[in-house]
């Protein structure tokens, strides 16, 4: 049996580069719990596990249409729960 908790701190960070917006310090939580067997290991895992969303790189005004007072940029993914079955040879 195993268990493995993740913890990834990110501080306060401006999202352009002329440090017009910034997003708050967060907290990404992970979880798993696994058994391992002979050759075979089962887990059970939760990813972002306060499931907060956050941008993850530079942000952009609106290109096509000028701008709307609105930024877009990429966003981190949410809460992501799975099962995985592995063997080694």
């Amino acid at each position: 049996m195993f268990v493995r908790a993740e913890s990834a701190f990110t501080g306060s960070s401006a999202l352009d580069e002329r440090n017009r917006a910034y997003q708050p310090a967060v907290a990404i939580l992970g979880l798993q719990l696994g058994y391992t067997q002979g050759p075979w290991t089962g887990r059970v895992f939760v990813q972002n596990l306060t499931d907060r969303r956050r941008v993850n790189g530079l942000i952009f005004d609106n290109l096509a249409f000028g701008r709307d007072g609105n930024y877009y940029g990429p966003i981190d993914t949410s809460r992501v729960v799975g099962a995985e079955i592995s063997m080694q040879f």
